[in-house]
């Protein structure tokens, strides 16, 4: 069941990093974007992650690290099972790339600003804690 769960979670977080890319590509404003996207299909995404993506700020509650490695599960376990995810097996690209970019220890969220073309921090705040530190 997590592996279902994290798969949409996924598809809908670089959904949503896509469609801010490609509003600010047409010069609209990211508020703007984040309010009709928050009424969308993917707006329970929206409304959770929006302060981290206004803000810059991917304090992790989800690891990006985390979240790549089950969208890689998901693919694997797909294929053994002879099913043919074809957008599952796209997503983990952008996963990738964030975390590449120094993301990994960064809340899902953060490939978001990869998508866009942004850096995201590489620090947290000190002393931090996640839920992530517990597992």
């Amino acid at each position: 069941m997590k592996l279902v769960a994290n798969l949409a979670l996924g598809a809908a977080m670089v959904t949503l990093g896509e469609a801010l890319s490609l509003g600010e590509s047409l010069e609209l404003q990211r508020n703007t974007l984040l309010d009709v996207l928050a009424d969308s299909p993917i707006g329970p995404i929206v409304k959770a992650k929006r302060a981290n993506v206004e803000s810059g700020q991917f304090a992790p509650s989800f690891k990006l690290r985390h979240a790549a490695k089950d969208l890689r599960l998901v693919t694997e376990t797909a294929a053994a099972r002879g099913r043919d995810l074809k957008q599952a097996r796209t997503n983990p690209a952008w996963l990738d790339e964030a975390v590449e970019h120094d993301a990994a220890d960064l809340d899902f969220s953060a490939v978001v600003a990869t998508i866009v073309g942004q850096e995201p921090p590489v620090t947290t705040p000190a002393g931090a804690r996640t839920d992530d530190d517990k597992r």
